[in-house]
């Protein structure tokens, strides 16, 4: 038997705690420590996948979540789904990554607009952009590392 809602529906989001990634740390302590967790999701994968790492103000990882899977050559992702994942684990900041199938972890343009993209919307919302990686089974770059992540 269905129900019908009379009216304006109630939505009701739930985070999914019953996952677990094997080995991952529970401390934030390293650039090395995000890189890992990033390849333990999505270091073989042949597509691009973009991931968020969400991060409690004593640099606890609270969580992550593949927010989007893309082709060979490219991924978007959702700020609304990144976030909105991020508010859900209580996170007060977040680093993000997606992985280079190619082996080159050199950011396109694309990725210094997303970049920039989730760094304006993170503001808006009071969550800290604290790195957004590019990375690939043997190599990564940190946009905060390089110096092409600021912070105002």
């Amino acid at each position: 038997m269905t129900r019908r809602c009379s009216g304006i529906p109630e939505f009701k989001l739930r985070l999914d705690r019953d996952r677990c990634i094997p080995g991952q740390e529970q401390k934030l302590t390293t650039p090395d420590t995000a890189v890992r967790i990033l390849r333990s999701m999505a270091g073989d994968d042949a597509q691009e996948s973009f991931i968020g790492i969400f991060v409690a103000p004593n640099n606890t990882i609270l969580g992550t979540q593949r927010v989007s899977v893309g082709g060979f050559a490219h991924t978007s992702v959702d700020p609304k789904a990144l976030f909105g994942a991020a508010i859900l684990s209580g996170a007060s900041a977040i680093i993000v990554g997606h992985n280079h199938p190619s082996g080159d972890v050199q950011p396109s343009a694309a990725d210094d607009e997303m970049t920039q993209q989730l760094l304006r919307a993170g503001q808006a919302l009071t969550l800290k952009l604290l790195d957004h990686i590019v990375f690939s089974r043997d190599d990564y770059f940190s946009y905060v590392a390089s110096g092409r992540l600021k912070f105002s």
